[in-house]
């Protein structure tokens, strides 16, 4: 487990969301969901993170954000430990492990950090929620019971992006199209745009046709596949805890997921578009952006 202190960092503006950020893009989980991962101890300036991970790399990841972000700030005076007296298997048992960024007694804090510094002007990322809209599960990436997802909001993700819809005339009644949308978190949607290092670590492609929704009849249920540059073992062991819900071919290092859409043949194309803007980075092509969003 890490603990950070950061002291009379009130100072340092977005320096809560920044640590947030440094979290959740390491896999780090709550050691006690019962409390803020993340807050301004016993009302004073200094601010506490203590996060859990499972694997000694996401501890380096972290550590390397962190220490980033403060030689970037001049912050000289931050304390960071390592705590390695609890073992993980007990926290399991005890303890449910809990997303550090989908904090439950943290929500308005969320509403604060769910757009990135790059984005913090812009208005073209669109926040959802479970509570307000239940029909987004059917199209969502990571379990409903993961991090809590019903309290919290989810990011629209778009296949075509909005630039395309809005610059391509084949394109133009997409944007607002459901068929051409997918919901998750905020650190899925970075992975899947790639927009930390410009490629994406994962494509998604269609699979299959299932048949009718029994439940909502008007949709129909397909499959789709989640897959990785070759190679690539480590990005499927850190979205597990996100994905347990989902079927891990490890011969073929791939997710099976279900969705239930409006028009399987429309979904079909906006997927397979993404999915081909995806494999194009990894052969070679030109890294991702704000605009491929």
């Amino acid at each position: 487990m890490q603990e950070v202190i950061f002291p009379n960092s009130k100072r340092i503006n977005g320096i809560r969301k920044r640590v947030y950020e440094c979290a959740a893009s390491s896999f780090g989980y709550s050691a006690d969901p019962s409390k803020v991962t993340i807050e301004y101890a016993n009302e004073t300036d200094n601010l506490h993170c203590t996060v859990l991970f499972k694997e000694e790399p996401q501890i380096r990841r972290f550590r390397s954000d962190i220490y980033e972000f403060c030689k970037a700030h001049l912050i000289t005076d931050y304390d960071m430990k390592l705590i390695r007296e609890i073992v993980i298997s007990n926290v399991r048992e005890l303890l449910p492990l809990e997303s550090a960024l989908y904090d439950a007694q943290d929500n308005s804090s969320f509403n604060e950090i769910r757009v990135a510094p790059s984005e913090a002007s812009s208005s073209h990322v669109t926040a959802v929620s479970l509570e307000s809209n239940p029909l987004i599960a059917l199209q969502m990436l990571e379990a409903k019971s993961f991090g809590l997802l019903t309290s919290i909001e989810l990011i629209r993700c778009h296949l075509i992006s909005k630039a395309e819809c809005n610059n391509n005339e084949d394109y133009k009644d997409l944007e607002q199209n459901e068929n051409n949308w997918l919901y998750m978190s905020w650190p899925l949607r970075q992975r899947f745009y790639g927009l930390d290092t410009g490629v994406p670590t994962f494509a998604i492609r269609f699979d299959k046709v299932l048949g009718v929704d029994q439940v909502n009849s008007n949709r129909t249920k397909v499959s789709v596949i989640m897959e990785f540059q070759p190679g690539d073992k480590k990005t499927p062991r850190e979205l597990m805890p996100a994905l347990a819900h989902q079927s891990y071919d490890t011969a073929a290092n791939e997710f099976t997921f279900h969705f239930s859409v409006i028009d399987p043949v429309l979904f079909e194309m906006c997927l397979n578009h993404k999915h081909h803007t995806n494999v194009s980075v990894w052969n070679g092509g030109s890294k991702l952006n704000e605009q491929n969003t």
